[in-house]
């Protein structure tokens, strides 16, 4: 749990080396769970993954903020019935496509919401 009482999870399509990545830039702490692609759930936008977290951590869906940078991930929070956040930078390649709830174009603009 972080020092504002949320549980942070990571849920990648990327394999081993998030773990890799988060270690090397001191955020690894921040985040209760890793869920890669070596988990076994199937890819996004199934729920899968999501569902598991909120079942295996008694999350409350109405609480629970999917954060992603991708269509693919505001889609599998959509379908997941829990908050997404398109993360949306100036050079991003994506564009909201309406299944977002919220839009940020910085992360810490999170912490508003």
């Amino acid at each position: 749990m972080t020092e504002h009482g949320t549980e942070n999870f990571v849920f990648t399509h990327r394999g081993k080396s998030t773990e890799t990545v988060l270690k090397n830039l001191e955020l690894y702490h921040y985040f209760k769970v890793i869920i890669s692609s070596q988990s076994g759930f199937p890819r996004k936008t199934e729920p899968d993954a999501i569902n598991y977290l909120i079942k295996k951590y008694d999350l409350d869906r109405m609480n629970t903020y999917y954060v992603g940078d991708r269509n693919v991930d505001m889609d599998c929070a959509k379908n997941a019935k829990v908050n997404g956040i398109l993360f949306l930078p100036t050079n991003s390649f994506c564009e909201a496509n309406g299944t977002e709830k919220y839009i940020v174009h910085n992360l810490l603009e999170i912490a508003d919401l």
